[in-house]
């Protein structure tokens, strides 16, 4: 039997893939911890982030504890001349979002952490909701500038 006439190009695509380290919570919710994921290799620094943001929401295959809900949706993802990856969650992100500080902090810096650290073409992060600033998720950090990269949240020794 032949394969389609794409389908070995398709094939070979779908197996491309890269190595990242993405970012989830440690079992006491103090640190980051990195796991490393083997992700779709994407043309665009746009798609790359969609794939580690996808990655982020899938939770943790390491039983680390996962930054963000489940039913977490991407609506759009735009990176801008000033290296800003602007991405823009569904409500449900703040409507399933457990809330305290530790838990925002971790939803924040898991992403700007995994995103800035694999994507070079990443330097910060800003979080928005149905295309909009939002004050903070839950109410302790302030979520309408943006965020840089923060190493100090990361487990010693990562």
């Amino acid at each position: 039997i032949f394969p389609p006439k794409a389908g070995k190009e398709t094939v070979a695509k779908s197996r491309e893939k890269i190595a990242v380290e993405i970012y989830f919570s440690d079992v006491n919710e103090r640190f980051l911890q990195p796991e490393k994921r083997f992700i779709s290799k994407e043309k665009t620094i746009e798609g790359q982030a969609k794939e580690i943001v996808k990655a982020l929401i899938d939770g943790s295959k390491t039983n680390l504890v996962n930054t963000f809900p489940v039913n977490t949706q991407v609506q759009s993802l735009k990176v801008d001349q000033n290296k800003t990856a602007m991405i823009s969650f569904s409500r449900n992100l703040i409507q399933s979002h457990p809330g305290g500080s530790a838990s925002e902090m971790a939803t924040i810096y898991s992403l700007t952490n995994s995103l800035t650290i694999n994507i070079p073409g990443i330097e910060r992060v800003r979080i928005l909701i149905d295309e909009k600033d939002v004050s903070s998720l839950k109410g302790h950090i302030d979520t309408s500038s943006f965020f840089n990269m923060n190493k100090e949240i990361i487990a010693p020794g990562s």
